[in-house]
């Protein structure tokens, strides 16, 4: 849930960005919207962000009690033992920590 959020504020910053062309200016302009050189290193810098962000959060703990199962796209593929484990962030992988025997 978190991910969509930050996506969404992501997503929302470089709509403003992209908007700090007044209209009056951009009445003016050919139809065509250009970037700045600026702009196009700031959306670059978010994506990358955002890319960076994405793939720090696969990272997960299994406690001593618990045993990680990863599911990818729903289906299980490995199991894991305790300890800081990566799985593909989501939506491609998923982690259920159920209660070991």
């Amino acid at each position: 849930m978190l991910y969509v959020v930050v996506a969404g504020a992501l997503l929302l910053l470089l709509a403003f960005t992209a908007m700090s062309v007044s209209a009056a200016a951009a009445a003016q302009r050919e139809q065509r919207v250009r970037l700045s050189e600026r702009q196009v290193l700031v959306l670059g810098a978010l994506a990358a962000i955002a890319v960076v962000v994405w793939g720090f959060s696969g990272f997960f703990r299994v406690q001593s009690e618990e045993l990680g199962v990863v599911l990818r796209f729903g289906k299980h593929v490995r199991t894991v033992q305790p300890g800081l484990n990566y799985h593909l962030p989501y939506p491609i992988e998923t982690v259920l920590l159920p209660k070991a025997l």
